[in-house]
């Protein structure tokens, strides 16, 4: 009994050996084929240039000790660092989504090793690490590996893993270009001593069948690695271009922000009901005629989630502009300004204002040194001569066109004083045309010059924009206006600026005259922040890129520019109708000058004349 004792306890640890034997090579075996082909596909599919993010098969906290390592995991990042000139970034444990160390740099390719969990797990282990890392490293489309060891024993069972991975990255992370690495079902089907190949799963975009793509219809089998040739068995290209032809008849919400003249609201004959109008609308015709897609406008305040397409959006301020691929490349700029009033000169100062300082005091100086030469020619003729006082008198008369007595004779006194009514008659017509136009405008100046001015003046500061964007923090403190109370704000006060973009302000400072002519309104030179406009979607990195594409080819042909020049003009004659227009009449207001200066004349005649009948019976009168 004993005997036979140790022949079965014999027997079993020769099967217990044997299939060890048989087991660990198998293990080893794989290992190694999923590290040569891994290290093939990176070599020859992804750029040097970049790092490679690498995710372990780690799981739980950070804070947790690593009980055991995955061998897949350390043979892989060995060979990876010997074999291959990449950069390598792994991440390894799960941490918390903080904001520490974001997107400071951008990824080239990302490799993930999946734990060796069933399928569920790795489903949702797989997208949550992928959206872990974007939140890093920032949302870009990049060329993706999946590897799983799952063992599958059909392959319908094998394609239905494939199938949950590469949907499951698509539908949740919108990841395209993303290939899954599986064991072939041979080595699972207990085949002794066989050298196990790797399988490579994907999908086109032409299979699919499903409108917006939003879940995938269909996968296909790329290659496969056979182990015996160390080599691919069809050399497919496993990261094909997948272009965007055909949305089948997608439907697309688009949450458009008012923002002239990209996005525009124009009544429509019911009431309550408005139309999108505007450069994006106009261009997502274009596209959804190449595209077979239709775009459908909700309101902008609605759930932000609930937009498929956000336009326009403000990607980037000053230069700054975020490299993702939720973004088509800024094609458009735009400039934020400040608009301030116009101060009006009085109309009373036209008098003075007709020459300058230093005119006046050529003028004064010429009828002080030409009275003076009249007087001398008058003592010369006769030694008593004029009084001085009537010399400037005819003097003066000479310059507003008033006849005199000329009691001079000979050559030098003629030439003079014709020489002397030329130069009147210039400087009087000179004076009244200079009059006359200020009568009818007195003048502008402009108070604030730069935005040094503004920061130090006591202007008050609001806004009259509603879209915003990284880095304009400052600018979202001011408060906010409609565009018509502040227009009424610039045209009635003198202490108000008004932030805003130059497309729309712009068409109503040269459409809105003031109700005397002259402008009300004028921009700084120097802009507040130079903007970046773009559109974001949440779709998808593949179709914003073709979005980005098309947008990009009607720009370079010039359809863009033909619909900005048709917007323009539309703008243009809708506000046309503010244009004052009509026959101005004179009033009391352009002659107010005038007025003003024959009152202060009649006043101080009166007073003359008074202090003269006074002087006269104080001094001579008296006699009588």
């Amino acid at each position: 009994m004993k005997a036979l004792f140790n022949v079965f306890f014999i027997l079993e640890i020769l099967s217990v050996s044997v299939l060890c034997k048989s087991l660990v090579p198998e293990q080893n075996t794989l290992n190694e084929q999923f590290r040569n082909l891994v290290l093939h596909i990176v070599n020859k599919y992804f750029s040097k240039d970049m790092p490679l993010v690498v995710q372990t098969s780690t799981l739980g906290s950070c804070d947790e000790p690593i009980e055991t390592e995955n061998i897949l995991d350390s043979s892989i990042l060995q060979t990876l660092n010997e074999f291959s000139e990449h950069s390598l970034v792994t991440f390894g444990c799960l941490d918390s989504l903080d904001n520490t160390n974001k997107h400071l740099l951008k990824p080239g390719s990302f490799l993930m090793i999946l734990a060796d969990v069933e399928i569920e797990s790795q489903i949702y282990f797989a997208s949550g690490l992928a959206f872990r890392i974007k939140m890093k490293l920032g949302r870009f489309n990049v060329r993706t590996i999946l590897i799983s060891t799952l063992k599958s024993k059909s392959s319908i069972e094998q394609k239905k893993v494939a199938f949950e991975l590469l949907d499951s990255m698509w539908s949740r992370d919108a990841s395209s270009d993303v290939i899954v690495l599986l064991p072939e079902l041979e080595f699972h089907n207990g085949v002794e001593n066989k050298i196990p190949a790797v399988e490579i799963f994907g999908w086109l975009f032409k299979d699919q069948k499903v409108p917006c793509i939003d879940t995938l219809s269909t996968i296909k089998l790329f290659d496969r690695w056979i182990s015996k040739k160390n080599g691919f068995q069809n050399n497919y290209d496993l990261f094909k271009v997948k272009q965007v032809t055909d949305m089948i008849g997608c439907e697309l919400n688009v949450i458009a922000y008012l923002y002239e003249p990209y996005i525009t609201y124009e009544k429509t004959l019911k009431k309550g009901l408005y139309q999108v109008e505007g450069l994006f609308p106009r261009m997502f015709y274009v596209i959804g005629k190449l595209l077979n897609v239709d775009f459908y406008y909700i309101d902008s305040q609605s759930n932000y989630s609930t937009g498929d397409i956000h336009v326009p959006i403000i990607t980037g301020v000053n230069g700054t502009f975020p490299d993702d691929c939720r973004f088509t490349y800024p094609y458009f700029r735009d400039s934020l300004v400040w608009y301030i009033p116009v101060i009006k000169y009085p109309r009373w100062q036209a008098v003075i204002r007709a020459f300058t300082f230093d005119i006046w005091i050529l003028v004064l100086l010429s009828y002080i040194f030409g009275s003076l030469t009249f007087w001398l020619f008058g003592k010369i003729r006769n030694s008593e001569g004029n009084s001085i006082i009537e010399t400037f008198m005819n003097t003066a008369y000479t310059f507003i066109e008033i006849g005199i007595t000329f009691k001079y004779h000979g050559n030098i006194h003629s030439v003079f004083f014709l020489l002397w009514l030329f130069y009147c008659l210039e400087i009087y017509n000179a004076y009244r045309s200079r009059l006359v136009g200020l009568l009818a405008y007195p003048g502008e100046y402009i108070p604030i010059k730069n935005l040094q001015d503004l920061e130090n003046s006591n202007f008050h500061k609001l806004r009259n924009f509603g879209i915003y964007g990284a880095g304009m923090e400052e600018i979202i403190s001011y408060s906010q206006c409609k565009e018509e109370f502040c227009m009424e704000l610039l045209s009635e006060h003198n202490d108000f600026a008004i932030l805003n973009t130059r497309y729309m302000f712009d068409i109503i400072m040269q459409n809105l005259n003031t109700k005397h002519g002259g402008r009300s309104v004028v921009k700084l030179d120097d802009p507040e922040a130079e903007m970046d406009i773009s559109m974001m979607m949440t779709t998808g990195c593949i179709f914003i890129k073709r979005f980005d594409t098309l947008i990009k080819r009607m720009i370079n042909t010039g359809i863009t520019n033909k619909m900005y020049e048709d917007l323009h003009l539309f703008h243009t004659k809708v506000l046309r109708k503010f244009q004052d227009n009509e026959f101005v009449a004179v009033d009391w207001l352009h002659i107010q000058s005038p007025l003003y200066v024959l009152i202060g004349g009649m006043v101080i005649s009166v007073v003359v004349f008074v202090c003269e009948i006074i002087y006269c019976r104080l001094r001579y009168c008296v006699r009588f």
